[in-house]
């Protein structure tokens, strides 16, 4: 908060923060010789003055007082100096997308020459940090001190990525014998995404058939995935089920066979 005194007598003295001594030009200065007074400096008794204690980081000018056996200056002492701003963690974070957790920011500290610690007036903006939401945020924070100086804008970068692929499970038994001439239907398979979810609806189904010389034949297969997989009347040599799964972000499961 800023303070402004004034001096009503000789007797009063003010000091400054910074400013622990008394400077007196006396009668030898050129300005004592054209006035016949002694000059005090800013920091003396004085009848009249002005002095902002909310800052002592610089003098303004000012004007003369004549107290009649000495000549003073009125000084208004300002803060002009900006509070830094210190981010607490990196300038730039990386994390998973997931719905499990949320983001919780480290914050950043304030300090300012006159004040002191102001950390508790940061004020922090720009984006909200969707956790489940992959993409790129950035978070603003600002400070000021109580003479109205704002500090230089800190950024943090805040970046979440999908790179955990789906995961894919067999129903039933991954390798199993059949009667040859006899329809088979298969158990089918699940698929699960840490961010997109349930993914059974969207997996990709590939049959073939390997014959005697090991030549892979594809099956045709209904596209809808839902539907079970039936293969007619088999035949002797074997036959190859492979899921996969792939999220919106492009991530691809492992081929479950």
């Amino acid at each position: 908060m800023k303070v402004g005194s004034w001096c009503k007598s000789l007797s009063a003295r003010l000091l400054a923060p910074g400013w622990g001594r008394e400077e007196s030009i006396g009668r030898d200065s050129q300005f004592a010789k054209n006035s016949g007074k002694q000059y005090s400096s800013p920091v003396a008794e004085t009848l009249e003055c002005r002095l902002l204690l909310s800052g002592s980081v610089g003098i303004g000018g000012g004007h003369f007082v004549d107290t009649g056996d000495k000549v003073v200056q009125a000084v208004e002492m300002v803060d002009r100096t900006k509070p830094i701003i210190t981010l607490l963690g990196n300038e730039g974070v990386l994390f998973e997308a997931s719905h499990d957790h949320i983001y919780v920011d480290a914050g950043a500290t304030c300090f300012d020459l006159i004040d002191g610690n102001i950390s508790h007036v940061v004020e922090v903006s720009g984006d909200v940090v969707g956790i489940a939401a992959p993409g790129a945020y950035t978070i603003k924070y600002n400070c000021e001190n109580s003479s109205g100086d704002a500090a230089d804008e800190v950024f943090r970068e805040v970046h979440v990525q999908d790179t955990t692929c789906p995961v894919v499970n067999i129903n039933g038994f991954q390798s199993m014998k059949i009667e040859a001439g006899f329809p088979y239907e298969d158990a089918g398979a699940s698929a699960e995404d840490s961010l997109d979810g349930d993914l059974t609806g969207e997996l990709e189904i590939t049959v073939a058939y390997t014959d005697d010389n090991g030549k892979q034949v594809p099956i045709e297969q209904p596209q809808d995935s839902s539907e079970s997989i039936v293969i007619q009347n088999p035949k002797v040599g074997q036959y190859h089920i492979q899921y996969e799964a792939m999220d919106t972000a492009g991530n691809s499961s492992e081929t479950m066979t």
